[in-house]
């Protein structure tokens, strides 16, 4: 391991080269929570951010294990096991996304979102990680009261229509409360019987399906599900919940009254009163998830091509993240540079240019993805010289090009070979001159 170092600056300069973008960001006050550790779990480096939001000072936490310090990892990582996120990203050699839920600290239970990133340095085994931790607390709070308030709301439902059935309330406040109930809620909520007919139809499924509720009562629900296979899963449902089954969900696809097929999320909950063995009817709870589907298609298509093309193209194609380090590398750019895609990735932009060029060729990259992170398709074309792992310079012509992808890819470069056209160049200078 390294020995001590005199002051903060001078940390990633000693530990590693490719850390000296690392703290220049972290010291112009990186927003995130990052906690920098070595191979061993041990915390070099923190961000201001991180030592601000824990009222800590850099000397206080470097060289301690990562478990002692990091309040997220407490009670998950206490040695580099297999459920450990560094242990995987170290493994992998890829960045790991992972979600550490109800750690307790001071008695409060907090969430949060946890990324590791793996930089490899000079030497193979000389492998650090950059620890980002963003609090979601908040978020998983809302979802919990969320899904907590849904509960309610079935289980009272369930209690008044078992009242209902029952007798023991008045029917006209037991029907005002329902109606209550059913209108809060921001889902399509459809009612039906024990034959699956429908016998409540809120406000939400008449916008989801274009319907006015007098039109759908008393018809099947499942003429509601196009045909085929979506009609077949809620037959079988309905036939599950009519011999004790009390819960069923599924994605469907919904005709609406123009005619659309959209494609819904349901869950459906049989009301069993517990005087009775068969189910009395049922709710079922829809929203559309058209977009969503469609959406995550289009996302797994464009990966196909995304692939198609990386695989495919003569060009080294680098995919460069937010913070400036090598995420993508296609075949090509093994050849180019000689590096293979699990020993680059993680690493710094700057390892492709040339130390004389890293100030002012190497900066313009790493510019050019900060200033057009939150952008698609800015592009521009440079020549400059790529560095191989041989230590070789080859002239290049780059072209940068920002894209937004779930907010971790800022954009490509593409580096194209142009030593023959230089060659050239210079052929036909020197004959020119002859």
């Amino acid at each position: 391991m390294h020995g001590p170092l005199t002051n903060e600056a001078d940390l990633f300069l000693k530990t590693m080269t490719s850390f000296k973008s690392y703290s220049d960001i972290l010291e112009a006050g990186y927003k995130e929570e990052a906690v920098v550790l070595s191979r061993d779990l041990k915390v070099l480096y923190a961000s201001n951010t991180y030592l601000q939001a824990n009222g800590l000072k850099l000397k206080d936490i470097e060289g301690k294990p990562c478990h002692e310090v990091l309040k997220s990892c407490m009670g998950f990582c206490k040695e580099l096991t297999e459920e450990c996120p560094v242990h995987e990203s170290l493994t992998t050699g890829e960045p790991v996304s992972v979600t550490h839920q109800d750690v307790m600290i001071n008695s409060t239970p907090h969430h949060f979102k946890i990324d590791i990133y793996p930089v490899t340095g000079k030497e193979p085994d000389d492998t650090y990680f950059l620890h980002v931790t963003r609090d979601i607390t908040n978020r998983i709070q809302e979802e919990r009261l969320k899904d907590d308030m849904w509960m309610e709301i079935l289980s009272r439902m369930e209690s008044l229509y078992a009242a209902m059935v029952e007798g023991n309330e008045n029917i006209e406040h037991i029907q005002s409360e329902i109606d209550q109930l059913t209108e809060i809620v921001p889902l399509a909520v459809v009612g039906w019987d024990g034959t699956g007919r429908i016998n409540r139809w809120n406000s939400y499924a008449e916008i989801l399906f274009g319907r006015p509720a007098p039109e759908v009562m008393g018809k099947p629900f499942v003429d509601y599900f196009a045909s085929g296979a979506s009609q077949e899963k809620f037959a079988v449902a309905l036939s599950k919940m009519q011999v004790g089954q009390s819960q069923e969900y599924f994605l469907a696809e919904n005709r609406t009254a123009t005619g659309h097929i959209i494609t819904c999320e349901w869950h459906h909950n049989a009301f069993l009163p517990d005087s009775q063995e068969e189910m009395i009817g049922g709710l079922s709870l829809g929203q559309d998830i058209t977009e969503r589907i469609n959406t995550e298609k289009e996302l797994g298509r464009s990966t196909a091509q995304l692939g198609a093309i990386l695989n495919a193209t003569s060009d080294a194609i680098v995919g460069i993240n937010n913070l400036g380090r090598i995420i993508l590398w296609n075949p090509s750019a093994e050849k180019l540079f000689g590096w293979l895609a699990k020993e680059i990735r993680g690493r710094e932009v700057e390892a492709l240019i040339p130390a004389e060029l890293q100030s002012s060729h190497g900066l313009k990259i790493r510019n050019f993805f900060v200033e057009n992170q939150a952008k698609t398709g800015v592009k521009t074309t440079f020549e400059t010289s790529a560095l191989r792992r041989d230590g070789t310079a080859i002239p290049v012509e780059a072209t940068l090009s920002s894209a937004v992808i779930e907010d971790r890819l800022s954009g490509f470069a593409v580096f194209h070979d142009i030593t023959e056209r230089k060659s050239t160049e210079n052929i036909l200078v020197q004959s020119e001159k002859m």
